[in-house]
């Protein structure tokens, strides 16, 4: 993104992302700021998306861009996170959801596993886990669904 961002405006501006994901994780979404824009700066807003997206690599794409108060903190001011887990439970594997999906080939226990799942929903202090501690932090709201698919 800061090649893309220099590319574009021809000067070095800071950007900064919200978070990072972990190794084998595949973020659906990511914010950023770009700050200390060149003087006459004039691209629209609502361009960028475009203007960016056509130098980005193929994996990558703009979708958005909003104008932020000043001192706004793309990780600090986050309002939440969303995780998804999939498990693809079929006999045969799936290519285009490796990595992105568990394989379990067997029959699942479903209510079993709805059970377990039913213990963390709901409202619980997870600050512990977190690698920085950042006033606000305080739990998380997990919602459990289960889709099935023809085999």
């Amino acid at each position: 993104m800061c090649a893309a961002v220099e590319r574009l405006l021809g000067v070095r501006c800071p950007v900064t992302g919200c978070s990072r994901t972990d190794s084998g994780v595949h973020a659906r979404s990511f914010c950023c700021t770009v700050s200390e824009l060149p003087e006459g700066f004039s691209i629209p807003t609502d361009r960028l998306p475009l203007a960016l997206s056509s130098i980005l690599p193929e994996d990558i794409a703009v979708r958005r861009a909003t104008v932020v108060p000043d001192g706004f903190h793309p990780r600090y001011d986050c309002l939440g996170k969303e995780y998804a887990y999939r498990i693809r439970n079929s006999r045969v594997r799936d290519p285009f959801s490796v990595g992105r999906a568990l394989h379990i080939p067997r029959p699942l226990d479903t209510e079993r596993m709805n059970d377990a799942a039913a213990r963390f929903v709901g409202e619980h202090d997870f600050a512990a886990f977190a690698a920085i501690q950042i006033g606000g932090f305080k739990c998380l709201k997990l919602k459990s669904r289960e889709s099935k698919q023809s085999r």
